[in-house]
């Protein structure tokens, strides 16, 4: 939220929308998409982030980067699940996050 907003100067909007939907597999997922009208960024950028050789130039952080969480996701619920980044430079960006319908069913899995 900071590093999309601050830098734009002046006030902005961020946008929490969730809804069911189907991974590409046909299995029920629940995303959460969550959008700003901040400055954007590059598609070189985006990719950087999801890079496990993202360097945000702080050792905690790199611990908890966005690279981290999308890989913990597939690890914990497979391939059609984690998170996935659109953007233009200027305009917004969208992270959405997406997670098994069914969390319990994942759970009981485990």
């Amino acid at each position: 939220i900071f590093h999309g907003i601050e830098p734009k100067g002046k006030t902005g909007s961020i946008r929490i929308k969730t809804y069911k939907t189907l991974t590409n597999d046909n299995k029920e997922a629940l995303c959460i998409e969550i959008t700003d009208n901040g400055i954007g960024m590059t598609k070189a950028q985006m990719l950087d982030l999801l890079s496990e050789d993202h360097d945000n130039g702080s050792e905690f952080f790199k611990k908890i980067g966005i690279h981290n969480v999308h890989q913990r996701m597939l690890y914990t619920f497979g391939p059609s699940y984690g998170l996935s980044l659109q953007s233009e430079v200027g305009h917004f960006t969208t992270v959405s996050i997406l997670l098994p319908y069914n969390l319990l069913a994942i759970k009981e899995d485990l």
